[in-house]
């Protein structure tokens, strides 16, 4: 993140700090979004004192003037927000979790339990955000310990997809990943790709194949070669280490 965008950043929470209206609140949940090369920042904040009590606030030219003026502060309650259309669909335009207390998962991974896959229109959000809770370590036993709850796991729940293939299949080294994936309906049904754990820089050399046997081959290969230049990089990384001990 550029230093204007950290200053925006730290304007907005500190917006926040110097409110009267809303001087007891806390950030609850952080997303970003870099667009032209800039961040967009939305917080959602809670009372401390009064958890039922929810604000979100967008970035914009005078939220470090006045919050307690501003246009974009919305109050929220449970009445009026919508897990897909506040939440998941921000995901799928490109907002990325910054920060998100405990408190908030757990409500998260009761909702998304009490409505299950088909009662949640925004499907790609919904595999964004548990990818997100794979990679950030926020499991049934985090929650617990954290938050003193037990809530039935949301991992099984997840069903990535990329250009309608469904991944099946993973192998991966450092942040790197190979996938196999599945689609039905596609003239070449299985095909496998190049890609990240986070899969924050999408799909990258696409291979397709028309029986699972030559695709499973593929995939293997791909797997033995991306451990290879793993294992190459970190070769040269400690020789170089070695020599400059000398």
């Amino acid at each position: 993140m550029k230093k204007q965008d950290l200053d925006l950043y730290g304007k907005m929470l500190h917006a926040l700090y110097i409110s009267k209206d809303y001087r007891n609140y806390e950030p609850t949940t952080i997303l970003l979004k870099e667009e032209d090369n800039q961040y967009k920042v939305l917080i959602q904040t809670m009372n401390k004192d009064c958890p039922d009590e929810v604000i979100c606030y967008k970035s914009d030219e005078n939220v470090a003037s006045n919050l307690d003026e501003n246009e974009l502060v919305q109050e929220l309650s449970e009445w009026n927000w919508n897990i897909d259309d506040d939440f998941f669909a921000r995901l799928e335009k490109g907002y990325e979790i910054d920060f998100m207390d405990m408190r908030i998962h757990y409500g998260m991974w009761c909702i998304i339990n009490e409505k299950g896959v088909d009662g949640i229109e925004c499907k790609d959000g919904l595999n964004k955000y548990i990818l997100f809770c794979k990679n950030s370590g926020i499991s049934v036993q985090t929650i617990r310990s954290t938050i003193g709850h037990d809530v039935k796991d949301i991992y099984p729940l997840y069903q990535e997809l990329n250009n309608n293939y469904r991944i099946i299949c993973e192998s991966e080294c450092g942040d790197q990943a190979i996938v196999l994936a599945y689609n039905k309906k596609a003239p070449q049904p299985y095909a496998t790709w190049e890609t990240t754990k986070s899969r924050k820089c999408g799909y990258d050399m696409g291979h397709y194949f028309s029986d699972y046997l030559s695709a499973y081959k593929d995939f293997t290969s791909r797997s033995h070669q991306m451990l290879d230049r793993y294992l190459a990089v970190n070769k040269m990384r400690f020789k170089g280490n070695k020599e400059h001990e000398r």
